[in-house]
């Protein structure tokens, strides 16, 4: 079952759902604004009627040395201001999906675990500060959506059968 039929199921609806997902691996926020939002614009306005949009951002944005929290809030509030000014987008309601808790992910090794899990979590409060800042502006809907525990998407083991790729955070082969 796709996360679009899982959302209408956990709102009450069991109405039939039609989506379409847009995603590239390894985009920060900014790079999701530049290459995959104008294929969202493109669909929307060939008469595509959107009625939410999903983003999931900021985890390469934690692996990236260079990114702070606050050019990540810079960058969301960037992002949601172009969803928000895109024709046939303006309407939709927009979920951010909440950054994962990188401190409880046992497949990345001690202490780079802690020092991820601090650094996502300084970027989840500017991620709800710029969701916040945007639905104060918007006229439909804006707001985070928190992610469940990796371990209860799933189930126990189940995460150990990935292997961390030192590097994604600057490491060495």
């Amino acid at each position: 079952m796709a996360f679009a039929e899982l959302l209408c199921l956990r709102a009450g609806t069991h109405d039939s759902v039609r989506y379409h997902s847009l995603g590239r691996r390894g985009l920060t926020a900014r790079g999701i604004e530049g290459r995959m939002l104008p294929l969202l614009r493109s669909r929307a306005s060939r008469g595509r009627e959107v009625d939410a949009v999903l983003i999931l951002c900021g985890v390469n944005n934690v692996l990236d040395p260079s990114s702070t929290a606050a050019s990540f809030g810079d960058e969301v509030r960037s992002l949601l201001r172009s969803v928000r000014s895109g024709p046939g987008l303006g309407g939709a309601a927009v979920l951010v999906l909440s950054l994962p808790d990188f401190a409880r992910m046992p497949f990345l090794p001690w202490p780079l675990n802690l020092a991820l899990g601090w650094r996502a979590r300084r970027m989840q409060r500017a991620l709800e500060r710029a969701v916040e800042d945007s639905s104060a502006d918007a006229a439909a809907t804006t707001a985070v959506v928190r992610l469940p525990e990796v371990s209860d998407l799933l189930g126990t083991g189940g995460y150990y059968e990935y292997a961390f790729d030192e590097d994604a955070v600057g490491g060495r082969r």
